[in-house]
């Protein structure tokens, strides 16, 4: 960054502006390239968070609120932290990226299962097995006067 610093070859980081940009000095230029590489990073990563985001939060909408708001703080502490002199290399940065993408693997998995859910959901309610650790009480005791009444046993 300094004034005996070396322009690499290939000018990294250049996301295609290299022939506006090159009329810039050094640091001005690498610093619109990191904007331009954090830009591209926010729309690959919110084109497909957001949907998830969408289709969570009508189903359990206080924990996709949560993970939202997750990879809001954390996209903005990203952002911040690779504007810093230090650049991809800022602390600060993977401080935001490590919950930015657990927040984002979480809502995936969220969204998976409730896929599966749905698809599977009839299919392994009806087994005894899983009955056992779903059902409250009430619906247990219930099941169990209408096997006694369907067994023509008496009710205890």
């Amino acid at each position: 960054m300094g004034k005996d610093a070396k322009v690499p070859l290939a000018g990294y980081p250049d996301m295609g502006a290299g022939k506006y940009s090159k009329l810039l000095p050094y640091g001005d230029w690498y610093r619109f390239n990191c904007a331009q590489r954090i830009h591209m990073n926010s729309i690959e990563h919110l084109s497909w968070s957001l949907p998830l985001l969408l289709v969570g939060g009508l189903f359990m909408p206080r924990v996709f609120g949560l993970m939202g708001a997750t990879v809001i703080i954390g996209r903005e502490l990203y952002r911040y932290g690779y504007m810093t002199n230090d650049g991809p290399n800022s602390n600060i940065r993977e401080a935001g990226a490590i919950p930015l993408n657990a927040a984002e693997f979480f809502m995936m998995l969220a969204v998976g299962g409730l896929a599966l859910q749905y698809l599977f959901g009839p299919f392994f309610g009806r087994r005894n097995f899983v009955k056992r650790f779903t059902m409250s009480k009430i619906d247990r005791k219930i099941e169990y006067v209408r096997d006694r009444i369907k067994r023509g046993r008496p009710i205890e």
